[in-house]
This record gives C-alpha cells, sequence and structure tokens, in this order.
C-alpha cells in the first residue's frame, strides 16, 4: 500500500502550529466509503499510515472526527455544515472557538470555517 502524501509544507506548518500550543484537530468527509469507491477499513488504515508518518516528524493529532455519509444523505456532518465542529465542541468543551482556526484544502473547509464563525484558511490552490 502507497504511503500517504503531504501537500508540501504540510509538516512544517503543523510543527509551526504546535509550537505556537494549538492542538490539531483533522474533520475529513470521507464520502468515498459510503458511496462504496473504498471500504471503511481502507480509509482507517490510510489514516493509521498518516499518523504514523505524523508522530515520526513529531507531530500529535488530538482527534480525527470523519464523516462517511454518501454526499447524497446531506447529513448534518457533511461539510460546510458544522455537525463535526460541533462534535468536537461537545466532547472538548474547554475549546474556544474565537481563538481557533481552519486551514482546509476545498472552498468547502473555508465555507465551514465561515459557518461556524472562525479563520479559515484555504490551501492547494483552488
Amino acid at each position: 500500500m502507497k504511503r500517504p502524501l503531504f501537500i508540501d509544507g504540510a509538516i512544517e506548518t503543523l510543527k509551526e502550529i504546535l509550537n505556537k500550543d494549538y492542538k490539531v484537530i483533522i474533520l475529513t468527509h470521507q464520502y468515498i466509503i459510503n458511496e462504496c469507491y473504498i471500504a471503511e477499513k481502507q480509509y482507517l488504515d490510510i489514516t493509521k499510515q498518516m499518523l504514523i508518518k505524523l508522530k515520526r516528524n513529531g507531530i500529535e493529532i488530538h482527534n480525527i472526527y470523519y464523516c462517511s455519509h454518501a454526499k447524497v444523505e446531506n447529513c448534518y456532518c457533511n461539510k460546510p455544515k458544522t455537525g463535526m465542529i460541533r462534535q468536537s465542541l461537545k466532547e472538548y468543551p474547554d475549546i474556544d472557538l474565537s481563538k481557533s482556526f481552519l486551514i482546509g484544502d476545498s472552498t468547502v473547509d473555508v465555507e465551514l470555517a465561515m459557518n461556524i464563525g472562525i479563520n479559515g484558511f484555504g490551501i492547494g490552490g483552488w
């Protein structure tokens, strides 16, 4: 199985974020699971590989939330809806949204940030 690839500068950026005492929580919409492109086990294996590589680079991920619903299911956690952020706020009530930000590689990520009222930064040239 191929190792996960990271956008150029991602490792360095994550290190810098952690050095500023932020915690990193990943929110990912993996609709390809319920749309039957990959099995959930495949997604979990890829995620495990990613976490191993990050840990080897001194990066600890606080938590990962993923939505496996197909796009047509229109669930509350499907970005740019705020379900995954709201779930993380229930689990981590000490999160201060006024001091939080979101970095994403698609327009829905920035829309999600706007929908929850935090700063959002887009990467990847979209």
